[in-house]
Parts: C-alpha cells; sequence; structure tokens
C-alpha cells in the first residue's frame, strides 16, 4: 500500500509538470513576430514624397534641388514592433539607410532606404549678359538689349577687324563663338542656343562714338530746369518754375536768394532758414537749404521722367560758376547727380556731388555696395580732389557716357585743364536707379541762421542721348 502512494505522488507530481511545461511554451507563442514597414514619406517635401516598398527595399525619389543632407522620414510600422533610426528622426540620405525593425518576439528585418534626385530640368537660358571689345582703348563694352547689340567705338574704320568677348548663360553656346574676329562693318547675328535647345538671336551694329556738345548753345535752357530757394512753403522749400524765371517774376521773398546779373549771369544766394526740400528742419538738425536748380531733362515738367546710366545712352552736364563766398564752415555743393527710386532700386541716393570746399573742389560719388541688402548711400563713398579754384571762375562738367562717370574741370585763372577723366563704371555695377542733373548753391551748413553762402551762375547747359 506504501508503494502506491509513492507511485501515485510521483505520478501526480509528472503531471502538474507537464502541464506546466506546456503553459510556458503557449507564453511564448503568444510574441508578436510582426516586423514590416508600411509607409516611408518625406511630408516636409511639397509635394509630399512617399517611398516605394519592394520587399525590404524603400525608393523614393526627390526633386532634383532637394537637400538631401537633412531629411526627416514620417515611417509607420507593424503595431508591436520597433524601429531604429526612429520615425521623425533627420538623416543624411546621400546614401543608403538602413532601418531595423524589431517584432515583439526579438526578431529583426532590416529595410533599406535609398533616396535619387529627379533630373534637373534643361537651363532655357539664352541671353548674352555681356559684349565687348577689349582689344580697344579703353575697352568698349557694348549695350545689350531685347534682340540687339550696340557698339560705338573712337574709330569706324577699325570695325572691319574687331574681335569681341562675349559673355553668355551658362549651359548655353553662341555662333559665331566669343574671340573670333569679325567684319562689323555690317550688323552681324548672333545665336544663342540654350540648353534646352531653344535660340535667342543678337543683331550687333557698330557705330562711331560722337561727343554731346556741352560748350555751345544758349547759356541756360529754362524749360528743363526748377529752380528751389529756401523760403518756407508749406512746411518745405519753395519751387520756381521756368517762366517766372524767364520773365523775371520772382516773388519779393524769392528775389533776394536768385536774380539776374548784368552780364546775364544769375546770383545765387542761400542760407539756412530751416526750409529743405525734404521738409522743415531745426538747426543742426538733418538738413541743409539751397539756391539750386534741379534737372527736368525733356523739357516736360515732370519729376518722375529722369535717365538712367546704361551702354546705350549719354548724359552730361556743364556749369560754369564762381563762389563769391562761402561762410560757416566754408562748404557748399556746386554739382550733382540725383537718383531716385524705381522698380529693383529703392532709395534716393545723392548719387554723384562736387563739393566746393574753402576753394578745393572735391567729387564724392557713390559705389556698389559691399554688404547684401545695402542701399547706394554715403556709407559707400569716394571722394577725389580735382583741383583748388578758390573763387575764380571754373566749369565743372559730369559727363555719364554709356553708363561710365567722368568729370572734366576747367579754370582759365588757375591754369586748370583736366579732360575727361573716369570716376567710375555705374553700368558694370549694376547701378539701376533714375536719375537727374542739379547745380548751384547747396549749403552745407546747418548751424544757425545767420551765415551764408553766394555763388554765380553763368551757364548750365546739358545734353542727353537715348
Amino acid at each position: 500500500m506504501k508503494q502506491y502512494l509513492l507511485l501515485l505522488a510521483a505520478f501526480a507530481f509528472l503531471f502538474l509538470n507537464t502541464l506546466t511545461g506546456c503553459d510556458e511554451e503557449d507564453k511564448q507563442e503568444q510574441f508578436d513576430d510582426t516586423k514590416q514597414i508600411d509607409s516611408f514619406s518625406f511630408e516636409e517635401l511639397d509635394p509630399v514624397v512617399t517611398g516605394v516598398i519592394t520587399n525590404t527595399d524603400i525608393a523614393l525619389t526627390v526633386p532634383y534641388d532637394t537637400d538631401v543632407t537633412a531629411l526627416t522620414p514620417t515611417v509607420t510600422h507593424s503595431a508591436l514592433a520597433s524601429l531604429s533610426p526612429a520615425s521623425e528622426t533627420t538623416q543624411d540620405f546621400r546614401l543608403p539607410v538602413d532601418y531595423t525593425v524589431t517584432s515583439e518576439d526579438g526578431s529583426t528585418q532590416v529595410y533599406t532606404a535609398t533616396v535619387t534626385k529627379e533630373e534637373p530640368p534643361l537651363d532655357s537660358s539664352n541671353a548674352i549678359l555681356n559684349f565687348s571689345f577689349e582689344g580697344l582703348a579703353p575697352v568698349v563694352t557694348a549695350y545689350v538689349g531685347e534682340g540687339e547689340i550696340k557698339a560705338w567705338i573712337p574709330d569706324l574704320s577699325a570695325a572691319s577687324n574687331l574681335t569681341p568677348t562675349i559673355v553668355i548663360s551658362e549651359n548655353a553656346t553662341i555662333s559665331p563663338a566669343s574671340g573670333v574676329a569679325q567684319d562689323f562693318s555690317s550688323p552681324i547675328t548672333y545665336t544663342v542656343t540654350a540648353e534646352d535647345g531653344s535660340i535667342q538671336t543678337y543683331t550687333t551694329t557698330i557705330t562711331e562714338e560722337t561727343e554731346v556738345d556741352l560748350a555751345s548753345g544758349p547759356a541756360f535752357t529754362w524749360i528743363n530746369w526748377y529752380l528751389s530757394v529756401p523760403i518756407d512753403n508749406g512746411g518745405s522749400a519753395t519751387s520756381i518754375y521756368y517762366e517766372d524765371i524767364e520773365n523775371n517774376n520772382l516773388s519779393e521773398d524769392a528775389a533776394p536768394f536768385f536774380y539776374l546779373n548784368d552780364d546775364d549771369s544769375y546770383t545765387m544766394y542761400t542760407k539756412f532758414t530751416g526750409a529743405t526740400t525734404s521738409g522743415y528742419k531745426e538747426i543742426n538738425g538733418s538738413g541743409y537749404c539751397r539756391t539750386e536748380l534741379r534737372e527736368y531733362w525733356r523739357g516736360n515738367q515732370s519729376t518722375s521722367d529722369n535717365w538712367i546710366m546704361d551702354r546705350k545712352s549719354v548724359h552730361g552736364l556743364a556749369s560754369t560758376l564762381s563762389v563769391d563766398f562761402c561762410n560757416g564752415d566754408g562748404q557748399t555743393y556746386v554739382a550733382q547727380i540725383h537718383g531716385r527710386s524705381r522698380t529693383g532700386a529703392p532709395g534716393d541716393p545723392a548719387t554723384v556731388k562736387v563739393l566746393w570746399k574753402e576753394g578745393e573742389l572735391i567729387t564724392e560719388h557713390y559705389v556698389k555696395p559691399t554688404k547684401e541688402g545695402d542701399l547706394w548711400t554715403s556709407k559707400y563713398i569716394r571722394k577725389t580732389s580735382i583741383g583748388q579754384v578758390d573763387n575764380e571762375k571754373f566749369t565743372i562738367t559730369l559727363l555719364v557716357k554709356r553708363g561710365v562717370l567722368y568729370y572734366a574741370l576747367h579754370c582759365e585763372a588757375k591754369g586748370i585743364d583736366v579732360e575727361y577723366t573716369e570716376l567710375y563704371d555705374y553700368a558694370t555695377n549694376g547701378y539701376i536707379h533714375d536719375n537727374y542733373f542739379k547745380t548751384g548753391n547747396y549749403f552745407k551748413w546747418n548751424d544757425d541762421k545767420v551765415e551764408d553762402s553766394q555763388v554765380i551762375l553763368y551757364s548750365a547747359r546739358t545734353a542727353h542721348t537715348e
């Protein structure tokens, strides 16, 4: 009996142990073994790019200009699995990136994500950007317009054998080629072909350069000017127009500031009154007063009609003056090229000025800003001393010829005879503002309302070609 009980107990132990083992086995079989990536996309791109999953390969094609060094994929996968690297983790996809999915039961599956950029579109640019004759002295840079190229050279006989240097759009080709001599006695057509096969033709013509005449003709063409005087007119300086100047019909207040002399010159007197062309200013403020002429270049009485410094045109001012006296700091501006804003060219820069400073003439001109976003301002100014004229009569000429600024200075009493001297190439440096000439007595003083300045203006001649 005792042996029977022992056998029964042993049998029960073995039976229970077997049941327990089966239960543990059942528990192991319940762990999920799914480890699948269901979707892989770049939600940050517009439009969203979704990968194509083939077995364990994930292929994505992104726009050609996408920065693949820092893309952040959104990845969905089996619910009970984990992913490494995790979804929403930024990666560098210049090379394929492996993603490991680990299921609940610990098994793994590796997927490889490969990003390919679309082929960029073929370039459609087919422009001539610059056309010049480097072999001429000085170098001649042509005007390039819509389908046309025009160049002005000193001696037209040279046109029969000229070698152009041509800059064209990237990836484009040109025929005839740059650097190949041509006979420009007759127009030459250049064809620029873009990478995508589209073409643009340019017809090139060469003309002999002629000098504009700033020495003869009427001393003043008043319809091309209006006058500012420092008399308060509702908070700003007073403007006087050509009819009143021609008829000597200035008001009693304006007459002391501008009047005709016996030799047909004009006295231009000024002092700080607070009445400036930019509004009323206080002593020691930001503005100066002036008795100064402002150009209407085509006589149409509109300040919105101005000229530009391009390769096609020529614009000149020859102003003959003398400074009777200039008190205060002894400084007054006697000639200017002033800029005005236009589309793509914000601001109204005082681009070029000629300063009389205690008898010395100094040119001040703005140059191209070196910091992106900066405007053409006095932050970027160059100053050049051009002669000591003291209180003698002199002629200052400002010439913008095919986009390049020159000056000339003549003062017989001082033996000064400076021919045209280049100051700056505005066309090459991207200056596209509208412009107009000014001349007279722009008195650089605002410390008080006592000091004054007086200039005699003998002539102000302008010339323009379009």
